[in-house]
């Protein structure tokens, strides 16, 4: 838990300052609001010690001998000519004046800021993947994500390829131009990886009409790109660690490379999408080989995490069994097969959205659990990490 004492004579003011991070953080936050100096030098006295201390000059005399703060601030009543120090400009959006103490704060190298964004939800990482393009991986992605969620499952949407379809489906208006929030998360992965939980909330809007949260684009597909395996691995280990969701849903770009492979020893369930050709069956074999080569990656534990559909099944044309598999056996028992269906889309305004009352999560039942099964998925039953909006748009 983190302490935060705020002091200032302005009632009005520091009471919705204080209701804000007391709402942003519910129970990992001990907030002390105080509009009297008396009052805050009885507690200061009496206290072992605060993390954060944010006080108006009112406050000096009480404030300017005090040794057991984390950090002290100044709270302005006008813009500072240098905001690099301790003084603050008080009459921001309540989130950006939050951010930049918080940011200011975690240059301390404190541990306790790591908790105040730790969730208690211990995340799963499943991540949806094919050999080949065009066999309907996002569309799938997004559904099992709204299917997860039927089932009291928190599910997190990332996509991680460099050519994305994310803009078509959802019906976000940053979608297609890319996001600053998730371009300043990539940039603090590389540069300054303690401040990636201040940006993680940045980064992720949600679609009210397919009932998912999902992570941004980033403003360009270069900062994807540019992702080693190393940063990689530090973006699946903060996105598990902030623990908000009970899994995070991976759509892969299709193939294999040096970053796939980083990215399937994380999972706990993978999820190949194949379509009803023999070349999708043959590459997807080609594939598995592939990895079972790869340095570092055991293609047992992936395999038994594996779950198979087949997109786009029609019956009436089906392959033959030497075509769709010469070793005369199915890929897995856990091999599952999605119709063409006529009713998967509503459109909308911007974007064509998975049909919440369609067949396809219909069709998806079996396959998501099965996956939930696979990844060793437990729904969390704790206090809810979204903040009402009106806390959200709380401007002081």
């Amino acid at each position: 838990m983190i302490s935060i004492v705020l002091a200032d004579t302005d009632e009005a003011y520091i009471d919705r300052l204080g209701n804000f991070i007391a709402a942003k953080f519910g129970g990992r936050a001990e907030v002390a609001v105080f509009t009297k100096p008396e009052r805050l030098k009885k507690h200061l006295d009496g206290c072992k010690g605060v993390d954060i201390l944010l006080s108006t000059h009112e406050f000096a005399n009480e404030t300017a001998g005090y040794d057991r703060a984390g950090m002290k601030f100044i709270l302005c009543d006008y813009q500072p000519e240098d905001e690099s120090g301790n003084r603050v400009f008080k009459y921001k959006p309540a989130s950006i004046l939050l951010e930049e103490i918080l940011s200011k704060y975690a240059k301390t190298g404190s541990e306790t800021l790591g908790k105040l964004f730790k969730g208690n939800r211990r995340t799963k990482i499943i991540v949806v993947h094919s050999a080949r393009g065009s066999c309907g991986k996002t569309l799938i992605s997004l559904a099992l994500c709204m299917q997860l969620s039927r089932l009291g499952i928190s599910a997190l949407y990332l996509n991680l390829e460099t050519v994305t379809s994310l803009h078509y489906y959802l019906n976000d208006s940053n979608a297609e131009k890319g996001s600053d929030g998730m371009t300043a998360l990539l940039y603090h992965l590389k540069q300054d990886i303690g401040r990636v939980p201040l940006k993680f909330d940045a980064a992720v809007s949600n679609d009210s009409a397919m009932n998912i949260a999902f992570m941004q684009y980033p403003n360009s597909a270069f900062e994807l790109s540019e992702l080693t395996p190393a940063d990689l691995s530090n973006l699946l280990y903060q996105v598990k660690s902030i623990g908000k969701y009970d899994a995070v849903v991976i759509d892969t770009k299709p193939g294999l490379g040096e970053d796939i492979a980083c990215i399937l020893s994380h999972c706990d369930a993978v999820v190949y999408v194949l379509t009803q050709e023999a070349i999708s069956f043959y590459k997807q074999r080609v594939l598995e080989k592939e990895i079972s080569k790869y340095p570092g990656l055991r293609y047992e534990n992936t395999r038994d995490r594996s779950v198979y559909i087949i997109n786009r099944y029609a019956k009436e044309r089906n392959l033959a069994e030497k075509d769709r598999n010469p070793a005369e056996e199915r890929f897995s028992a856990d091999e599952f097969e999605i119709p063409v269906l006529r009713d998967i889309f509503v459109h909308n305004s911007r974007a064509f959205q998975v049909n919440p009352r369609g067949s396809l999560l219909k069709a998806l039942e079996a396959p998501v659990r099965k996956i939930v099964e696979k990844a060793g998925i437990s729904p969390a039953m704790g206090i809810s990490t979204e903040l009402p909006a009106e806390v959200m748009e709380l401007t002081v």
